[in-house]
């Protein structure tokens, strides 16, 4: 009997603790609508583009960060990560396309050596070639995400002067039945894990960016070796 109530109450006491305590992550209330002070010099950027196989999308998404609306200099590095569908040859067809053919470099990305992941790899090739031009941040962000135009500059103005990270959460499709049962779930077990409010806050020691999105400063960035020189 004892044992029962104490296995009922467990439970109980863990969400009550995740309902009261835990920053009511349940509300989702951290929103990147807030209005931010643009700095008063932009910072240079690079954004770095991990790509493998995304030929039916990467034209869109490398076409929205040509497209940014930055007054700061502002640079692409598409990594192809030996992709077998194209996705390299249809981002060099955008720079014959644009007037500014300087802001977007398309690398071909070498082997992956043991002991690496793909994408991690692909980043890392992207951050050494970026160190060619002493960017003050470092902008990585998936090749499936379209870009609002002036994404890059609301993304600099929330790092300000004093942060080392910035990251925002993308808004992720949700057109299929399957995708508006997963994904709002998804969106959930994030936030409950790491509160939203808490990695927001400045006091708080907890920390997390999200992979498809963030930037850093460029001093945390340091690749031992060029891989592309």
């Amino acid at each position: 009997m004892i044992a029962g109530i104490l296995f009922g109450f467990v439970p109980l006491a863990i969400w009550l603790y995740l309902a009261l305590f835990h920053r009511g992550f349940w509300r989702l209330r951290e929103r990147d609508t807030l209005p931010v002070t643009e700095p008063l010099a932009w910072p240079s950027v690079v954004a770095v583009v991990p790509a493998r196989d995304e030929a039916d999308v990467i034209q869109r998404s490398i076409g929205s960060l040509v497209a940014q609306d930055y007054a700061g200099d502002f640079r692409i590095v598409l990594v192809d990560d030996q992709s077998t569908d194209g996705t390299g040859d249809l981002a060099r067809a955008l720079i014959s396309n644009q007037t500014d053919s300087d802001r977007l470099t398309v690398l071909s990305g070498a082997a992956r050596p043991q002991g690496w992941t793909g994408k991690l790899w692909a980043m890392h090739q992207g951050a050494g070639h970026a160190a060619h031009w002493s960017p003050d941040f470092i902008w990585f962000t998936d090749a499936d995400i379209a870009h609002a135009p002036d994404n890059l500059a609301k993304l600099v103005s929330r790092a300000g002067t004093d942060k080392t990270l910035v990251s925002l959460m993308a808004r992720l499709s949700c057109k299929s039945a399957a995708e508006h049962f997963l994904i709002p779930a998804f969106v959930f077990f994030f936030d409950m894990l790491f509160p939203f409010g808490a990695v927001n806050d400045p006091k708080s020691k907890v920390c997390r960016s999200i992979r498809q999105y963030f930037a850093l400063h460029s001093t945390v960035v340091r690749p031992q070796v060029d891989p592309t020189a």
